[in-house]
C-alpha cells in the first residue's frame, strides 16, 4: 500500500509541486518511524534493509521539495552536484544492502554447517 500511495496519491494532492514534495516527506518521514518501530519482517536484516530504504525516500522527497522552493543554492549544492550527491546516497545504500545481505547469508552457512 505504501508504494501505491507514493506513486498514486501524491502525484494527484496538488498541481503544485511544493505541496507534493512537502507530502511526500511528510508521508517518508511516517515511513521511517513505522519500520524504525514496527519492524514488520522476520527477520532483523530485512528489517534494517527496510528502514534505510524510508531514509533513501525521505532524502529524495526532502530534495524534491528543495528544488521546488529554490533553497539549493543556499545548501550549497546546485544542478549537478546535487544529482551527485543523491547517486552517491543511494548507492551507498545500495552498497549495505548488499554487504548486509551478503554477511547475513554467509552467517547462515557457516550456521549450517557447524551443525
Amino acid at each position: 500500500y505504501r508504494r501505491i500511495v507514493f506513486i498514486g496519491v501524491v502525484p494527484l494532492i496538488s498541481p503544485k509541486t511544493t505541496i507534493r514534495a512537502s507530502f511526500g516527506c511528510i508521508l517518508a518521514i511516517a515511513s521511517v518511524a513505522y519500520f524504525r518501530e514496527f519492524c514488520p519482517y522476520k527477520h532483523k536484516v530485512t528489517n534494517t534493509i527496510a528502514h534505510l530504504a524510508q531514509y533513501s525516500i525521505l532524502v529524495t522527497f526532502y530534495f524534491a521539495l528543495s528544488l521546488s522552493t529554490d533553497s539549493i543554492p543556499s545548501m550549497g549544492l546546485q544542478g549537478p552536484m546535487l544529482g551527485v550527491f543523491l547517486l552517491i546516497f543511494n548507492l551507498s545504500i545500495v552498497t549495505l544492502v548488499i554487504w548486509s545481505t551478503w554477511s547475513s547469508h554467509q552467517s547462515r552457512l557457516k550456521e549450517q554447517s557447524d551443525l
